[in-house]
Parts: structure tokens; sequence; C-alpha cells
């Protein structure tokens, strides 16, 4: 009797280990998932920041500056919904993001101070992609989003050292 419920339990756990264990490569850990949706949120932000630049900038250092952010943002977007779609994940609607403080922020601003907010703004924005990047370079779970996000690195840290050069170029 002892034998059978040690059995029983045994044959209990390895089900439990099994029916927990994905089956599936592209189940996403719930951290993944959280980048995925911070990235795309992110650059979603970061391309209407440069969109706004390119239209207001009072210079052509920070106009260019702006069509950068776009392009490069235009890239990383194909590729994270490359990245959602291979995962099979679909991910919460994101909302319009012409309400968000930063981009009200820059419309709201004045011709004069544009340039000087703008730039702040984007090395704000930088800094806390480039945090969520480096999170999941360290603790991500999923080794091709660990890759791709390290492979981003250089990009986000170049155009964060663009924009302080430009910012103490201002000063």
């Amino acid at each position: 009797m002892k034998r059978k419920l040690t059995y029983l339990m045994m044959l209990a756990g390895l089900i439990a280990t099994v029916a927990c264990t994905p089956m599936d490569d592209n189940v996403v850990a719930a951290t993944d998932r959280q980048f995925l949706e911070n990235a795309v949120l992110r650059n979603q932000l970061d391309m209407q920041i440069g969109q706004v630049a390119r239209t207001r900038a009072t210079t052509d250092e920070v106009r260019r500056f702006g069509e950068i952010l776009l392009r490069n943002g235009n890239s990383i977007s194909e590729e994270l919904n490359a990245l959602v779609e291979k995962k099979k994940l679909t991910l919460p609607a994101m909302e319009a993001l012409t309400s968000q403080p930063e981009v009200d922020q820059l419309l709201n601003a004045t011709e004069a101070n544009f340039n000087q907010k703008f730039i702040s703004t984007i090395i704000d924005s930088r800094r806390r992609t480039l945090d969520i990047f480096e999170q999941q370079v360290r603790k991500g779970q999923d080794n091709e989003l660990r890759s791709w996000a390290s492979s981003k690195l250089p990009i986000l840290r170049q155009e964060l050292e663009r924009a302080q050069t430009i910012r103490a170029a201002m000063n």
C-alpha cells in the first residue's frame, strides 16, 4: 500500500512536470512578453518624438536627428513585429501615443525652447529604453529575444550619445 502510494505520488509529480513544461518553442515567458510590450511602446513613442522633431526643430542638426530616430525606429518596429508574429503573440492594442505627456510637451513647446526640450526628452526616453533592453539581455529567458535586444544596444547607445553631444553644443 505504501509502495503504491509512493508510485502514485511520483507519477503525479511526473505528470505535473510534463504538464507545466512548454512543448512549444514559441511559448514566451511573462518577463519576455513584458519586454516585447515595453519595447513596442518605447519605440512607438520615440518615433513620435522623432516625427515632432522632424517638423518642429529649429536647426538642421536636430531635424536630422529626428529623421535618424524615425529611420531606426521603423527598422526596429519591423523587427519587433516579426518577433511578435514568430512568437505567435498578440500584444494588447497599443493606444495612440499622441496623448503621452512627452509628445504633448513637445507639441506645446515654444519655438524658442523646442530644440532643448526635444533633446532633454529624447535623452530621458533613450535612457529608459536602454534600461529595458539591458534588463532583457541580463534577465530575459528567451535566448532569441536576449540576442535581439543585445544587437540593438549599440544603436540605442549611439542615439543617446548623439543627443548628449547635441545638448552639449547647445549650452
